[in-house]
Protein backbone atom coordinates (compact mmCIF):
# COMPACT_ATOMS: atom_id res chain seq x y z
CA UNK A 1 0.00 0.00 0.00
CA UNK A 2 1.04 3.32 -1.06
CA UNK A 3 1.36 5.02 2.65
CA UNK A 4 3.31 8.34 1.26
CA UNK A 5 1.25 11.37 0.35
CA UNK A 6 2.45 11.33 -3.20
CA UNK A 7 1.77 9.00 -6.68
CA UNK A 8 4.25 6.52 -6.99
CA UNK A 9 5.95 3.81 -9.83
CA UNK A 10 6.24 0.24 -8.28
CA UNK A 11 9.46 -0.98 -10.79
CA UNK A 12 8.91 -5.24 -11.04
CA UNK A 13 12.00 -6.08 -12.11
CA UNK A 14 13.70 -3.90 -9.60
CA UNK A 15 11.70 -5.33 -7.18
CA UNK A 16 13.23 -8.89 -6.05
CA UNK A 17 11.77 -12.30 -3.51
CA UNK A 18 13.33 -15.03 -1.75
CA UNK A 19 11.33 -17.62 -0.51
CA UNK A 20 12.96 -19.89 2.43
CA UNK A 21 12.29 -23.64 3.27
CA UNK A 22 11.85 -24.39 7.10
CA UNK A 23 14.97 -25.59 6.97
CA UNK A 24 16.17 -21.93 6.13
CA UNK A 25 17.44 -22.87 3.14
CA UNK A 26 16.56 -20.84 0.48
CA UNK A 27 14.00 -22.78 -2.57
CA UNK A 28 13.24 -19.72 -4.92
CA UNK A 29 14.54 -16.06 -5.57
CA UNK A 30 14.20 -13.98 -8.44
CA UNK A 31 12.70 -10.83 -9.74
CA UNK A 32 9.04 -9.72 -10.03
CA UNK A 33 7.47 -10.65 -13.32
CA UNK A 34 5.02 -7.60 -12.98
CA UNK A 35 3.39 -5.00 -11.20
CA UNK A 36 -0.60 -4.34 -11.32
CA UNK A 37 -1.15 -1.12 -10.96
CA UNK A 38 2.35 -0.17 -11.51
CA UNK A 39 1.21 3.34 -10.95
CA UNK A 40 -0.77 4.25 -7.22
CA UNK A 41 -1.46 6.97 -5.79
CA UNK A 42 -1.97 7.39 -1.78
CA UNK A 43 -3.66 4.92 0.12
CA UNK A 44 -3.62 2.92 -2.96
CA UNK A 45 -2.43 -0.72 -3.33
CA UNK A 46 -0.44 -2.40 -6.18
CA UNK A 47 0.29 -6.31 -6.14
CA UNK A 48 3.68 -7.17 -7.28
CA UNK A 49 3.30 -10.58 -9.63
CA UNK A 50 5.30 -13.60 -10.49
CA UNK A 51 4.66 -17.34 -11.75
CA UNK A 52 6.21 -19.40 -9.54
CA UNK A 53 7.04 -22.89 -10.51
CA UNK A 54 8.74 -25.30 -7.92
CA UNK A 55 8.86 -29.03 -7.06
CA UNK A 56 10.17 -28.65 -3.28
CA UNK A 57 6.82 -29.84 -1.90
CA UNK A 58 3.56 -28.77 -0.32
CA UNK A 59 3.29 -25.13 0.87
CA UNK A 60 3.72 -26.41 4.61
CA UNK A 61 7.63 -27.09 4.01
CA UNK A 62 7.89 -23.40 3.68
CA UNK A 63 8.80 -21.52 6.57
CA UNK A 64 8.33 -17.83 4.86
CA UNK A 65 8.86 -15.45 1.98
CA UNK A 66 10.02 -11.99 1.90
CA UNK A 67 10.10 -9.19 -0.54
CA UNK A 68 12.29 -6.21 -1.69
CA UNK A 69 9.63 -3.47 -3.30
CA UNK A 70 11.16 -1.11 -5.24
CA UNK A 71 9.15 2.81 -6.50
CA UNK A 72 9.71 6.10 -7.36
CA UNK A 73 7.74 9.15 -6.98
CA UNK A 74 5.87 9.87 -10.56
CA UNK A 75 2.63 11.98 -11.65
CA UNK A 76 -0.73 11.09 -11.31
CA UNK A 77 -1.86 9.30 -14.97
CA UNK A 78 -4.18 11.56 -17.09
CA UNK A 79 -6.53 9.39 -18.08
CA UNK A 80 -6.00 5.66 -16.98
CA UNK A 81 -7.58 2.59 -18.59
CA UNK A 82 -10.83 0.65 -17.50
CA UNK A 83 -11.65 -2.59 -17.14
CA UNK A 84 -14.93 -4.14 -17.62
CA UNK A 85 -17.49 -6.33 -18.84
CA UNK A 86 -15.35 -9.21 -17.09
CA UNK A 87 -15.76 -12.65 -15.56
CA UNK A 88 -13.33 -15.39 -13.89
CA UNK A 89 -13.99 -19.31 -15.58
CA UNK A 90 -12.48 -22.31 -15.41
CA UNK A 91 -9.74 -22.63 -18.46
CA UNK A 92 -11.11 -24.32 -21.70
CA UNK A 93 -7.41 -25.89 -21.68
CA UNK A 94 -5.39 -27.37 -18.77
CA UNK A 95 -7.62 -27.21 -15.71
CA UNK A 96 -6.58 -23.43 -14.57
CA UNK A 97 -8.75 -20.68 -14.18
CA UNK A 98 -9.18 -17.21 -16.68
CA UNK A 99 -10.41 -14.30 -17.12
CA UNK A 100 -11.76 -12.30 -20.01
CA UNK A 101 -13.44 -9.12 -20.25
CA UNK A 102 -12.44 -5.71 -22.24
CA UNK A 103 -10.69 -2.36 -21.62
CA UNK A 104 -11.56 0.97 -22.43
CA UNK A 105 -9.43 3.76 -23.40
CA UNK A 106 -11.16 6.95 -22.31
CA UNK A 107 -8.02 8.68 -23.60
CA UNK A 108 -7.00 10.95 -26.84
CA UNK A 109 -4.01 9.24 -27.50
CA UNK A 110 -3.54 5.32 -28.73
CA UNK A 111 -2.67 3.26 -26.43
CA UNK A 112 -0.38 0.49 -28.01
CA UNK A 113 0.63 -2.07 -25.80
CA UNK A 114 -1.81 -2.02 -22.58
CA UNK A 115 -0.73 -4.29 -19.43
CA UNK A 116 -3.62 -6.29 -17.74
CA UNK A 117 -3.70 -7.73 -14.55
CA UNK A 118 -5.95 -9.62 -12.55
CA UNK A 119 -5.40 -10.62 -8.82
CA UNK A 120 -7.39 -13.58 -7.32
CA UNK A 121 -8.44 -12.87 -3.62
CA UNK A 122 -9.64 -15.95 -1.35
CA UNK A 123 -12.61 -14.30 1.11
CA UNK A 124 -10.32 -13.27 3.72
CA UNK A 125 -9.31 -10.94 0.99
CA UNK A 126 -5.62 -12.55 0.84
CA UNK A 127 -4.00 -13.28 -2.98
CA UNK A 128 -4.33 -16.67 -4.65
CA UNK A 129 -3.20 -16.69 -7.70
CA UNK A 130 -2.55 -13.97 -10.82
CA UNK A 131 -3.19 -14.06 -14.48
CA UNK A 132 -1.71 -11.55 -16.54
CA UNK A 133 -1.79 -10.33 -20.16
CA UNK A 134 -1.24 -7.57 -23.13
CA UNK A 135 -3.75 -5.96 -25.06
CA UNK A 136 -2.71 -4.31 -28.13
CA UNK A 137 -4.04 -1.18 -30.26
CA UNK A 138 -6.06 0.54 -27.62
CA UNK A 139 -7.52 3.05 -29.55
CA UNK A 140 -8.99 6.55 -27.97
CA UNK A 141 -12.64 5.78 -27.03
CA UNK A 142 -12.09 2.41 -28.15
CA UNK A 143 -12.28 -1.28 -26.34
CA UNK A 144 -10.39 -4.06 -26.46
CA UNK A 145 -11.21 -7.73 -25.64
CA UNK A 146 -8.52 -9.73 -23.52
CA UNK A 147 -8.05 -13.27 -21.83
CA UNK A 148 -5.35 -14.27 -19.42
CA UNK A 149 -4.68 -17.92 -18.05
CA UNK A 150 -3.16 -18.82 -15.23
CA UNK A 151 -3.17 -22.18 -12.34
CA UNK A 152 -4.54 -21.21 -8.78
CA UNK A 153 -3.88 -24.02 -6.41
CA UNK A 154 -7.49 -23.82 -4.50
CA UNK A 155 -8.99 -24.09 -8.27
CA UNK A 156 -11.89 -21.48 -9.34
CA UNK A 157 -13.90 -22.38 -5.90
CA UNK A 158 -11.55 -20.67 -3.68
CA UNK A 159 -12.18 -17.53 -5.64
CA UNK A 160 -14.16 -14.86 -3.74
CA UNK A 161 -12.59 -11.87 -5.54
CA UNK A 162 -11.23 -10.84 -8.70
CA UNK A 163 -9.05 -7.21 -8.89
CA UNK A 164 -8.26 -6.27 -12.45
CA UNK A 165 -5.99 -3.30 -13.94
CA UNK A 166 -5.20 -2.42 -17.01
CA UNK A 167 -2.56 0.43 -18.06
CA UNK A 168 -0.20 1.78 -20.74
CA UNK A 169 2.80 -0.46 -20.77
CA UNK A 170 4.50 1.87 -22.48
CA UNK A 171 6.23 0.51 -25.08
Amino acid sequence: MNTGSTWIEVTSFSSSYTIYARDGGITETSSFTIAVPSVVGPGETAYLLADIFTDEGRLADYDRAEADGYFEETAEPDAPLTVGNSRVRRAQFGGGVEVVGEISNPGSARVDNAQVGAVYLNGAGEPLGIAWTFAENVEPGGRRGFEATSQVPQGIGGIADTLLYAEDAGF
